[in-house]
């Protein structure tokens, strides 16, 4: 490989390292949520790998440079890091496309989902999967013939004041377990044309993960009290619904991408046997 090359390795390397550090700083969650994340990068080299650089240098194309570009101007300026992800991944591809000769633009998910861009700033996603859980929170707990009142995350449950915070809403998590599922999609439907129905599949898996675990938690602290509520029984719940929503997701994958066996029924005179 040229210097050339090594430069653009190390150009990748230093913008992912200033846009995943910064991000983390601005989720401000716990180096357990966080620190996992980081092992999109290996996972994706050896997903995609072998890889054989090239020595010839070939001009990139100029259609996926701009729209990786745009992309990242737009997250800087937004303070979306959704976006600034985005454009890294696509530059990332872009460049490895051209120097290896091979598409990888499946994997190219677990490098944008290396980032902690999840949680965010207020008003992103993270945002909407906690207002969310907290509205559908309401609606269970009042169908239940509870007096429960709720303002944007905060919820009052019998007295009992619950806050859906990113920290405890277990976002950094979620983002841990979509990176896990695409990895397992990757695996089991790597060249499969179902590979793709399992982004939405995994969102709507985190959501619904992440709505039954703040559901249970507030169950939790109306039986126990909040002390209980907010301690280790916290992180157990946590777990064990992100374990079991992995567990259903893994065993969907491995359903599309079994092989279909056809089984042919020959009819006719039987034929004796000499």
């Amino acid at each position: 490989m040229k210097t050339t090359g090594y430069f653009w390795l190390l150009s990748f390397a230093v913008a992912a390292f200033l846009i995943w550090s910064r991000e983390a700083q601005r989720a401000a969650l716990p180096a357990a949520d966080t620190f996992p994340l980081l092992l999109a990068f290996p996972l994706f080299w050896k997903l995609g790998g072998p890889w054989h650089l090239v020595d010839q240098e070939t001009p990139l194309p100029l259609w996926p440079l701009m729209t990786a570009l745009l992309s990242g101007i737009l997250g800087e300026a937004l303070g979306q890091g959704f976006w600034s992800a985005l454009g890294w991944s696509i530059a990332l591809g872009t460049w490895l496309k051209a120097r290896t000769g091979n598409s990888r633009h499946r994997l190219l998910l677990l490098p944008l989902l290396g980032f902690p861009w999840l949680v965010g700033a207020a008003g992103g996603l993270g945002w909407q999967f906690r207002e969310s859980a907290s509205w559908v929170a309401e609606k269970v707990f009042t169908s239940g013939g509870f007096s429960i009142a709720r303002e944007g995350t905060l919820l009052s449950i019998q007295g009992e004041r619950l806050g859906v915070e990113a920290a405890c809403a277990g976002l950094g998590s979620l983002q841990a377990m979509l990176l896990a599922g695409a990895a397992a999609a990757s695996i089991e439907l790597a060249s499969h044309r179902r590979f793709w129905l399992c982004l939405p599949l995994l969102f709507v898996a985190a959501w619904c993960a992440n709505t039954l675990r703040v559901i249970l938690i507030c169950a939790a602290a109306l039986t126990a009290g909040h002390e209980f509520a907010s301690g280790p029984i916290h992180g157990i719940i946590g777990w064990l619904v992100l374990s079991l929503t992995f567990a259903g997701c893994l065993a969907l994958f491995r359903l599309w991408g079994a092989p279909s066996v056809r089984h042919t029924i020959i009819t006719g005179p039987a034929v004796a046997a000499p």
